[in-house]
């Protein structure tokens, strides 16, 4: 284990001297660190063949839960993928040969229909500026340093932006609509972004994964 670790970070100071030179590599000069984004760290329970508690729907690498705990490192998560991608994978090829084909008879389309005209119909902020203003806030309040007032502030700028989208709109446009995608996925952003706060604020400080 030990040789492993010295192996590592020899590796990684090797990195050191391809970017910042030999003197940084000696550390006879600084040299800058900075944090990255680790793994999402799962949270989607699984079977032994990825299937989740939905029928027909699979998860598999990192975001499915409880294989690792909370603290999967990112060569863990590849063979996860590997492993449990192929699982899911033949186990949804044979529940999609016995399955139903979904309806696309145009009644079952109308709500969504409804919801895109609503959409075409309004006249406030693109999906866009609000996706980024919930992006911004989830950063400064439920990031790497949080406490519970700023957690209690993310949970207000949330109900906020959730309810400023229903006012919403952009015009139609033809092929491919990127402010629809944005559209379709603030909601989904939003309910993911409410369930981080809250789970935040049951620890009130800065430590560890949410």
């Amino acid at each position: 284990q030990h040789l492993a670790h010295a192996q590592t970070n020899i590796a990684g100071l090797n990195v050191v001297k391809l970017a910042y030179g030999p003197k940084a590599f000696k550390f006879e000069e600084p040299w800058e660190v900075l944090p990255s984004a680790h793994f999402t760290m799962g949270g989607v329970v699984i079977d032994e063949w990825s299937r989740t508690s939905v029928k027909g729907l699979y998860a598999a690498g990192e975001v499915a839960g409880g294989i690792h705990g909370a603290n999967r490192l990112g060569s863990v998560a590849l063979s996860e993928i590997l492993i449990f991608g192929r699982r899911a994978g033949e186990d949804a090829a044979k529940y999609a040969a016995g399955a139903d084909a979904p309806s696309r008879h145009a009644d079952d389309m109308d709500p969504e229909r409804a919801r895109i005209s609503r959409w075409h119909a309004k006249h406030g902020a693109r999906p866009i500026q609000l996706v980024r203003r919930l992006q911004t806030s989830m950063w400064k309040n439920v990031g790497l340093v949080r406490d519970q007032e700023k957690g209690m502030r993310a949970l207000s700028e949330i109900d906020q932006i959730e309810a400023e989208s229903a006012e919403m709109g952009f015009p139609a446009r033809p092929g491919y609509c990127t402010d629809l995608k944005d559209a379709f996925e603030l909601a989904t952003m939003l309910e993911v972004a409410r369930a981080t706060a809250r789970s935040a604020l049951e620890r009130r400080e800065s430590r560890g994964a949410h």
